[in-house]
């Protein structure tokens, strides 16, 4: 059934979600790199063979073509730096895998997915990803518990998949608590979706805690906050602020409780963002203000695809905004500030939509976009520019439908 071209947008989903989880399932990490590059061969001949529909939305249209326009200039950015000016990059392990990750992370999928014809069914396969993250997550909440993992360097948890790293641990969390949600919010209740979605969420919120990052959780709260804003209704929002208040107010008390479970650390690091005074943004910020003062150097034009900091030996900005700010300059910047002002326009709309299959993909784009503003470069973020175009896949479908509705004639009046 999976298998008809109709399909193959949700066939897509599940192919580079399993990027996600396939840490847990090979040996070593060039099995998984050589496993990612065949789940992106078969992508493109996905996004070849997808049924598509026209854009005919003017102001759709100017940004397909600006975003694919914003990407090919990235591409040959790269090519310049790396190729003319000689610079070394420590994001990859070699040259080449920069190209490939450009041209099928973020060229391809803004090229095709805008135009495919949204086929809104994902129910099992949010189902199926979340079965296969509920048992990956349990294996390292079960190595927890038996020992085998410690807390410690920040209550910081190491040693969950010897592939994986911590916040990217975190975020797994958060995928799996934010799908096992949508399979709630389906009309039908279906009961199997019910069965898994609870210990879903138990395990993804236990994990996004143990991971003890910051980052999944501030992706967890922003997330909520958004949804909550864009649903409830007005006499439900001051119940809701009363309720952050007083988790603020009893934080201490929630990290003594946290404390009797061995995780007082990781919960007390999101308290501290907001209820300790200084830097809390372990060395971000003169991250960004360094980069900052590099650009304006060269603001229309920008630095370098490529940034490596003074004070971190990791090679990215650490936010999505300055890092492309950084790589093409003010044009650059501005591009990517509307289609994401966009795409957080469609997820409010989304979200009053009620529809659990395009909340899901709001939520993976929001999660993803937060990640990409304080912990990792956009260039080794495929999904983040998948569920991004599948914002604007759903946008033209819509505007799509209302213009063939349009067109229709009109019944004579009797």
């Amino acid at each position: 059934m999976w298998l008809k071209r109709d399909n193959y947008l949700i066939v897509s989903f599940l192919l580079l979600t399993s990027t996600l989880y396939i840490t847990y399932f090979v040996d070593n990490l060039n099995s998984t790199k050589y496993l990612e590059v065949g789940i992106f061969i078969v992508l493109l001949l996905l996004y070849f063979r997808m049924p598509k529909i026209p854009i005919r939305n003017s102001n759709n249209r100017v940004l397909y073509f600006t975003t694919i326009a914003f990407g090919c200039v990235y591409l040959l950015r790269a090519f310049w730096d790396l190729w003319v000016m000689g610079e070394k990059q420590q994001l990859f392990t070699n040259d080449i895998t920069v190209f490939f990750y450009v041209i099928n992370g973020i060229i391809i999928p803004l090229t095709f997915l805008p135009r495919a014809k949204y086929e809104g069914n994902f129910g099992w396969a949010f189902c199926v990803t979340g079965i296969i993250l509920l048992f990956a997550l349990f294996y390292s909440v079960n190595k927890f518990l038996t020992s085998d993992i410690q807390q410690a360097y920040r209550d910081q948890m190491f040693g969950a998949n010897d592939n994986i790293s911590v916040i990217e641990y975190g975020y797994l969390g958060l995928t799996a608590a934010l799908i096992g949600v949508t399979l709630l919010l389906y009309k039908n209740k279906r009961l199997f979706f019910r069965v898994v979605a609870y210990p879903l969420i138990a395990v993804g919120i236990i994990s996004i805690f143990l991971s003890g990052t910051r980052g999944a959780m501030v992706g967890a709260f922003v997330i909520t906050a958004l949804f909550a804003l864009s649903t409830l209704k007005r006499k439900y929002l001051v119940p809701f602020l009363l309720f952050f208040f007083v988790l603020v107010y009893y934080s201490q008390n929630i990290i003594d409780f946290a404390e009797s479970y061995g995780v007082g650390g990781s919960v007390s690091r999101i308290f501290r963002l907001i209820t300790e005074e200084g830097d809390q943004s372990s060395g971000r910020t003169g991250i960004w203000f360094y980069a900052l003062n590099q650009v304006m150097e060269s603001p229309i034009l920008g630095i370098s695809c490529f940034f490596q900091s003074p004070y971190s030996e990791v090679p990215y900005v650490h936010n999505s905004f300055i890092e492309v700010f950084y790589a093409l300059g003010v044009m650059g910047a501005f591009v990517f500030i509307v289609a994401n002002y966009i795409a957080i326009k469609t997820c409010i709309r989304i979200f009053r939509g009620g529809d659990a299959n395009k909340i899901c993909i709001a939520f993976l784009y929001l999660e993803y976009f937060v990640l990409s503003l304080f912990s990792n470069s956009i260039l080794r973020l495929p999904l983040y520019w998948y569920f991004l175009s599948l914002l604007f896949c759903i946008s033209n479908n819509e505007q799509y439908e209302k213009s063939l509705l349009m067109k229709m004639p009109k019944a004579p009046k009797q």
